[in-house]
């Protein structure tokens, strides 16, 4: 098979390996590459020829050293992810092949998780945030949540976490530290003193 002729609306640098395509005069020049087994596509975000070359450029360049660095070449926002583990877990629900809690998990990611942290990368999302998240928390509980609740929406977090993972949108060094500075629930003990002495 002959390589498809380029239109010319598309341009190629360094030595092909970059393409740069645009679908009319209004859009911006978008940027088109293979690293290792993935295809990116990135929008220069300028209609100026030169600019977008120097922006593809640099992009291309970037994401090659990711790649030999290890690290993920590219980052979702939080949302994306969080809908992704949500989905999964419903349909694992649904078919009865997981633990309840994942219930309790999707309603998390739909009124806390996405509403505080969906608009942020997924790479970007550091120990300051989570520790800006538990007062959040607060606020929207109307006081200090509980060491359980917290438990469970670490978990919930740690879900999202691990998709992200699988998908190569971050790595393990990414993860922040968790926080977990909930109230103690105060649980009434099984015996009383006096009771246990009349047992023994």
């Amino acid at each position: 098979k002959s390589m498809p002729q380029l239109s010319k609306n598309s341009v190629q640098i360094l030595d092909g390996a970059v393409t740069l395509t645009k679908r009319d005069n209004s859009s911006a020049w978008q940027a088109r590459y293979k690293v290792g087994d993935s295809w990116i596509r990135v929008t220069t975000k300028t209609k100026d020829l030169k600019e977008a070359k120097a922006f593809a450029h640099d992009s291309y360049l970037e994401a090659k050293f990711k790649s030999k660095n290890n690290q993920p070449i590219v980052s979702k926002r939080f949302d994306a992810i969080a809908r992704l583990t949500k989905k999964k877990m419903e349909v694992a629900l649904r078919a009865k092949q997981c633990k309840k809690v994942y219930a309790d998990y999707v309603r998390v990611i739909d009124k806390y998780l996405i509403p505080f942290f969906g608009s942020h990368y997924i790479t970007n999302i550091s120990y300051a945030l989570i520790e800006r998240y538990s007062y959040w928390l607060n606020e929207q509980f109307g006081r200090t949540a509980s060491a359980s609740a917290m438990n469970t929406h670490n978990s919930a977090l740690n879900k999202i976490f691990e998709e992200a993972m699988l998908h190569n949108y971050m790595t393990k060094a990414q993860i922040p530290q968790l926080i977990n500075k909930g109230r103690k629930t105060e649980r009434r003990p099984d015996f009383t003193l006096e009771e246990y002495k009349q047992l023994i």
